[in-house]
C-alpha cells in the first residue's frame, strides 16, 4: 500500500501545526500549513454544504447551512 500524500507534507505536521495554534505559539509557518490544508479540501467542503443546504432547503424550508470555519475548529 503507498503512503497518502498530503499538500502540506504529513498529517502529523498539520497536528503539530494544530496544538501550537491552540497553545498560542503559532509560527507564520503553522499558520500556511493549516491554510495549505483547508485549501486542499475546498472543494469537498463546498460540494458537501451544498449538499446540505439542498437538504435542509427540502426538509424545513431553511437555507443556511454553516460549515465550521478555522476560528471555531481551533
Amino acid at each position: 500500500m503507498t503512503e497518502a500524500i498530503f499538500p502540506d507534507g504529513s498529517k502529523s505536521r498539520v497536528t503539530r501545526a494544530g496544538e501550537r495554534i491552540r497553545q498560542g505559539a503559532a509560527t507564520a509557518d503553522d499558520l500556511f500549513v493549516i491554510e495549505e490544508r483547508r485549501a486542499a479540501h475546498r472543494g469537498v467542503l463546498n460540494t458537501f454544504q451544498a449538499i446540505l443546504r439542498n437538504r435542509t432547503r427540502r426538509k424545513s424550508g431553511a437555507d443556511h447551512v454553516l460549515i465550521k470555519g478555522r476560528d471555531t475548529i481551533l
